[in-house]
């Protein structure tokens, strides 16, 4: 019974502070943040092959995504995980930002963090 406790306290300790580790960052929230920007970044590469170099637009915009992810250590993460999730209102915003991590690292598609579907009519 020992062994199967400790094994699940290292499962869990392990899945909170990877992502911590892995994205060089204080907190989850701030983890999450960072990793949502790279893959935002590396989609925008996919889809604006071009674009992303010629257009001055395109470039302020990612370049002022990464002030903010730079500056917010995580805060953007917390608003967001309160505003999409209420339901976890009453737990710290922090296990809402590791669970969308974990999220996003086994399913990285970046529509369902958005509020309506890329190329939807309207």
């Amino acid at each position: 019974m020992r062994i199967i406790l400790l094994l699940i306290i290292v499962v869990v300790g392990g899945a909170w502070f990877y992502p911590q580790y892995a994205e060089d960052t204080s907190n989850g929230c701030a983890a999450f943040e960072k990793k949502l920007s790279g893959l935002m970044q590396a989609e925008s590469k996919k889809i604006l092959p071009g674009q992303r170099g010629n257009d001055p637009r395109v470039n302020a915009l990612f370049d002022a995504m990464k002030t903010v992810v730079a500056s917010s250590n995580g805060l953007m993460a917390e608003a967001y995980i309160k505003d999409k999730f209420p339901q976890l209102a009453q737990l710290p915003p922090s296990i809402g930002c590791v669970a969308g991590y974990w999220k996003l690292t086994f399913d990285p598609d970046l529509t369902q963090y958005m509020k309506g579907k890329l190329g939807a009519k309207p």
